[in-house]
């Protein structure tokens, strides 16, 4: 994320990735302090923009 961001994976930010053939699905990582956390979201009937 570091290089192809050119940001600090440890600020604290939200990094949101969809997939363009999986569009039902988003994956959202961030630095909490103590770990990297992530969610996932899985849409049943609808997909991402």
């Amino acid at each position: 994320m570091v290089r192809d961001a050119g940001s600090d994976p440890f600020d604290g930010a939200l990094y949101v990735f969809r997939a363009k053939k999986r569009a039902d699905r988003i994956k959202i990582v961030w630095w909490d302090g103590s770990g990297v956390c992530l969610y996932l979201k899985r849409l049943e009937k609808a997909r991402f923009c």
